[in-house]
């Protein structure tokens, strides 16, 4: 049986990429809107969203980029690298074929 963790890790980085597509986010920001756009399913902790940023990072997926803000906090924003946007894509293939493999049998 395929628990939910192993099921919500495997969406994880597309659902990350897929934002940052839109605009660089910094990590907290990130995770709030995927838990908003999710109406909540999607619900990515600092413990969950930061080793998986830090995991894209170290494949060229996105890149950081410290920002200081008017509090003098230092933010990491991501970016998306042109690797990452090819990762992403090439992923979206493989996920519309997996969709309608399980909508067929499921659905």
């Amino acid at each position: 049986m395929v628990k939910e963790k192993v099921f919500y890790y495997s969406c994880s980085e597309m659902i990350i990429l897929k934002q940052l597509l839109k605009e660089d986010m910094y990590g907290y920001q990130l995770g709030e809107v995927i838990s908003e756009q999710s109406d909540g399913v999607f619900r990515m902790k600092a413990g969950v969203l930061y080793p998986i940023l830090y995991k894209m990072e170290k494949a060229g997926y996105i890149e950081m980029k410290e920002v200081k803000t008017d509090t003098r906090r230092v933010r990491r924003y991501c970016h998306i690298t042109e690797a990452g946007r090819s990762f992403y894509i090439r992923r979206l293939d493989k996920w519309h074929i997996f969709e309608k493999a399980t909508n067929t049998l499921v659905g």
